[in-house]
């Protein structure tokens, strides 16, 4: 059995019936079964329900710089992802080269002139320990978000599957 795996393809037209016709800008496909992941956007002719029910917000990260190991343990003594729903999408994961991933701050609006310092104000607002961290890299950019806020997945019909609205969730860090 073939599978074919095609990724940053917009869907142009997607029909149904026993087979699945879906045309993109490079070309169509047809498929029996067809699984469509998407980010902040999905298209109201693929699925008006997907569509309707995924809000696109800006989220922001940034990478510290390499600090010493008792330094990063004294604030995160764990492996793993955190997310603190006490805030709006705060979540943070160190690295393994003892640099840690910071994200906060989602929202509707456009970046702060200064991100890295808004994002190094927050990141010591939780860790004050980490008292001159310096930042590596600070980014924005646009993830779907649901409007209950919890991921979506599932079959729209039977062999059309979907999975949106992981903004903040952590499985992109």
């Amino acid at each position: 059995e073939f599978r074919r795996v095609l990724f940053r393809s917009e869907i142009i037209r997607l029909g149904g019936g026993n087979h699945f016709l879906v045309k993109t800008p490079a070309g169509h496909i047809i498929a029996r079964k067809v699984v469509i992941a998407c980010g902040a956007y999905i298209e109201k002719n693929v699925s008006e329900g997907i569509s309707a029910s995924n809000i696109p917000i800006r989220g922001y990260l940034m990478v510290t710089e390499k600090m010493p190991k008792d330094k990063l343990e004294s604030a995160i003594r764990a492996p793993y992802a955190v997310y603190d729903n006490r805030h709006v999408c705060s979540y943070f994961r160190p690295l393994a080269d003892n640099r840690i991933m910071w994200g906060a701050k989602a929202g509707f609006f456009k970046d702060p002139a200064d991100l890295e310092n808004v994002l190094l104000d927050d990141m010591l607002s939780v860790f004050p320990q980490l008292e001159g961290a310096k930042v590596d890299k600070a980014w924005s950019g646009i993830m779907g978000y649901s409007s209950h806020g919890m991921p979506q997945m599932g079959e729209v019909e039977p062999g059309l599957w979907y999975s949106a609205g992981h903004g903040c969730h952590g499985l992109s860090i």
